[in-house]
């Protein structure tokens, strides 16, 4: 599977992004699912909320196949794997995106203007 290739499907995948993280071994690509990711490395403040040194911000999860359950399981197996808070930014007008997090589990703790 290449995310890269299926422009389409991902156009908001930036390939200079991508392969830095993957330099970094930031990415995780599963069941046709990727996660890319970062590690503070000293606590930072995302809006009115403050993440600590080894917490996790969750950059992007694309599912090749929308649909199919496979970014419930893989985002799953990534908490049991990252083992810290783990910290994301979503549009509030992505519905879809807030269902989806609020179905694996994560809650709203703050907002960014």
């Amino acid at each position: 599977m290449s995310f890269f290739a299926d422009k389409n499907i991902f156009p908001h995948i930036r390939t200079d992004k991508i392969k830095t993280l993957i330099e970094n071994q930031n990415v995780i690509v599963e069941k046709n699912v990727l996660i890319t990711y970062q590690v503070y490395k000293k606590k930072t403040q995302l809006g009115n909320v403050f993440a600590e040194k080894y917490d996790v911000i969750l950059h992007q999860i694309a599912n090749k196949n929308i649909g199919n359950g496979n970014s419930t399981i893989v985002i799953n197996d990534f908490f049991s794997y990252v083992k810290s808070n783990v910290f994301l930014c979503v549009r509030s007008e992505n519905k879809q995106a807030c269902k989806f997090y609020e179905i694996v589990g994560m809650n709203c703790i703050g907002k960014i203007a």
